[in-house]
């Protein structure tokens, strides 16, 4: 995916499919500087402000699940979901 694609992308869990193959489930915020970031459920790494935008060009296409999850990081993580 390219930049721009990214910051169009909403808060919220996805399944992302790769460009290598197969999927992931994933969600999606924001680093407290704006720039998105996800989060796949099978990772044990995660993903920083300086990966971030190499991390994105590996995904292909995503598919919302669920929207309207406002998740920011900041030192803490701060999760917000709609009741």
């Amino acid at each position: 995916m390219q930049q721009h694609e990214v910051q169009q992308i909403k808060h919220g869990l996805y399944k992302i499919h790769w460009k290598s193959g197969g999927s992931s489930l994933a969600s999606v915020g924001s680093f407290a500087s704006g720039q998105r970031w996800f989060a796949p459920t099978n990772w044990i790494n995660s993903i920083t402000e300086q990966n971030a935008i190499e991390s994105w060009k590996s995904i292909e296409r995503m598919e919302l699940i669920v929207e309207g999850v406002d998740i920011t990081i900041t030192r803490e993580v701060i999760i917000r979901c709609p009741v």
